[in-house]
């Protein structure tokens, strides 16, 4: 939770005169932003994704350990 309010009281620590200082929006921004977008998206699918699976398995539809599909069955870390 402080990790992703750190930027919020950052920000409101500066004064406003400060902030009107500052350069407008760039591609460096845009490009930030569009990550945490994606982040969250990829979240969001992922959390949906789990819980059908997670119904499917209560309804005794598989008998799989883990969920091995949609984005959760991209296996980017070997843990052994």
């Amino acid at each position: 939770m402080l990790l992703c309010n750190i930027p919020v009281i950052a920000i409101n620590a500066v004064p406003s005169t400060t902030l009107n200082a500052l350069p407008k929006v760039t591609a460096f921004d845009v490009t930030g932003f569009s990550l945490f977008v994606l982040g969250g998206v990829v979240e969001m699918v992922a959390d949906h994704q789990k819980s059908a699976w997670s119904d499917e398995k209560r309804r005794k539809l598989h008998d799989e350990l883990f969920i091995t599909r949609g984005i959760w069955g991209r296996r980017y870390v070997c843990i052994r």
